[in-house]
């Protein structure tokens, strides 16, 4: 697990989002949750691309379902992604609301 812990600083997309994944498959601790998160929401800031911006807010919309209470700390991050000018898709917004 500590393996995993520190490659999600890493700064490939790719990696971080399969960092992500795994923790939460592995754990449920609330501490790497929270680590998942914050890879997922690195990834929509950092990533142009929608379609990875969909594949992640589906992942963050998984998480939903079992961890309301830790994405409401996050809730104001996610809201940003509506407001900044580079989110043009309908599908992105329609999912962060």
């Amino acid at each position: 697990m500590n393996a995993i812990m520190t490659l999600s600083s890493s700064k490939s997309a790719s990696v971080l989002l399969e960092c992500a994944n795994t923790i939460i498959q592995l754990t449920t601790a609330p501490s790497a949750v929270k680590i998942a998160i914050q890879s997922y929401l690195s990834l929509l800031q950092e990533q142009n691309d929608n379609n990875i911006k969909v594949i992640v807010l589906n992942k963050i919309l998984q998480l939903k379902k079992g961890y309301a209470k830790l994405l409401e700390d996050y809730m104001g991050d996610i809201l940003n992604i509506i407001r900044e000018d580079t989110v043009q898709s309908i599908e992105i917004n329609q999912k962060v609301l």
